[in-house]
């Protein structure tokens, strides 16, 4: 439980800084780390990091909170992957996945993964 809620807690501090500079100074950042942010990424980043942060602030099932690492982490593994095989996947959206961003998705979901089926 304690393990699944520092998770919780320093990948959804994680996702609202990356969502709020992407949201606030997208273009500053984005030219300085050459990454293009687009404002709906942003607002799923920082939805994402808020539901985490709020799990843990307010929660006391651990239950939820486990069920919700394991979402992350494999949300965030798959999507990293499929991120990889399909650079234009968001288009549709009006969001685009470049190489940090999947980078992200991919070490937040090993990281939320490895904290429940990792060693103990």
């Amino acid at each position: 439980m304690a393990k699944m809620k520092k998770f919780l807690s320093k990948a959804g501090w994680l996702l609202l800084v990356i969502g709020a500079a992407g949201y606030f100074a997208g273009d500053a950042v984005g030219s300085a780390l050459g990454v293009v942010y687009s404002q709906n990424e942003s607002i799923g980043y920082l939805v994402v990091g808020a539901v985490m942060l709020m799990t843990v602030n307010w929660s006391k099932n651990a239950g939820l909170a486990r069920w919700l690492t394991m979402i992350v982490g494999l949300a965030g593994l798959i999507l990293g992957i499929y991120g990889f095989m399909t650079p234009g996947m968001g288009a549709n959206l009006n969001v685009s996945f470049e190489t940090v961003d999947s980078v992200i998705l991919l070490l937040v979901g090993a990281w939320g993964l490895w904290t429940i089926w990792g060693k103990r």
